[in-house]
């Protein structure tokens, strides 16, 4: 009879376990889908952030490269503008030398210019009709020597300042060319400098949104 008991015994819990058995499957087969589903969500928004890391990580990249070639950029505009200091003050200086040396040829030219009609008559006399007196002679030789020496003087102080005037201008061109070609480069930094602060900014929105999302 105990045999028979132990022999029943299991083939009832079979038997009780069979009846109970659907419904506690149909709820582990619902528990496993939910927790299937919210590891897919977690997954998902492990994706997503990951991917805005990602994006946020790109625009900062972008956001450094801008700030640092505008940096490289305001440290090129602010030699030029140096530069440019210095190069007026030299302009300055040379327009000044420049006068200087327009006033002397043209005080030398005029003065020499002036003074070609007294050589000229100084020149005039004729030292042979002098034969009979050679100290007259010898008078107008040596008026003619001094006049012609006075001449000469003249003359080479026009060519020495024609010289100077010449050199000069062409200093103060060298300069305001220079001044020119700096001018042009220092605009040309200074909008781009304008352009990668605006793209900077831009960006900086741009990551503002990322990180709002």
């Amino acid at each position: 009879m105990r045999w028979t008991a132990m022999t029943i015994c299991p083939v009832l819990v079979l038997l009780v376990g069979a009846t109970v058995c659907p419904a506690q499957e149909s709820n582990i087969i619902d528990q496993k889908e939910e927790l299937q589903q919210i590891k897919q969500d977690i997954e998902n928004t492990r994706q997503n952030l990951d991917s805005l890391k990602g994006v946020e990580k790109g625009v900062l990249k972008e956001i450094s490269d801008y700030e640092q070639r505008a940096l490289l950029n305001k440290t090129v505009i602010d030699r030029l503008n140096n530069q440019l200091g210095s190069l007026r003050n030299n302009i300055k200086e040379s327009g000044s030398h420049l006068e200087q040396a327009e006033q002397k040829y043209t005080n030398s030219r005029e003065r020499y210019i002036n003074n070609l009609k007294f050589y000229y008559a100084g020149t005039k006399d004729n030292y042979l009709a002098y034969d009979d007196n050679w100290i007259l002679e010898r008078d107008a030789l040596l008026r003619l020597t001094y006049l012609r020496a006075l001449a000469a003087a003249d003359r080479e102080q026009v060519t020495q300042s024609s010289q100077l005037l010449a050199e000069a201008e062409t200093d103060f061109n060298s300069l305001v060319s220079e001044e020119e070609t700096i001018g042009k480069a220092r605009k040309q930094k200074r909008q781009e400098y304008t352009i990668l602060t605006s793209q900077k900014e831009k960006r900086e929105k741009d990551l503002s949104q990322v990180r709002r999302s």
